[in-house]
């Protein structure tokens, strides 16, 4: 997809979405995914220029989905060891 495209919130949010799904997949159900992209969107949406927009909605959505994970793990060897 053209960087330019990536200007348009509703590509925005598909491209990183997907991105991100990919980049979570085993670790992480789509919905959760797109629940998070679509939370960081909300955060961002009127806080950053459209041409940042894409970086910084992959980093926030990201990181977010990162935290979710790893606490699935912590709560899943919790419960290993319980």
């Amino acid at each position: 997809m053209p960087a330019a495209d990536l200007h348009s919130p509703p590509d925005c949010v598909a491209a990183v979405t997907g991105d991100l799904a990919a980049e979570f997949a085993g670790l992480l159900p789509f919905e959760v995914v797109s629940e998070e992209v679509a939370s960081a969107e909300h955060d961002l949406r009127g806080q950053v220029s459209a041409p940042a927009l894409a970086e910084l909605l992959h980093r926030l959505a990201g990181h977010r989905c990162q935290e979710r994970a790893m606490a699935q793990l912590q709560h899943a060897a919790t419960d290993a060891v319980d």
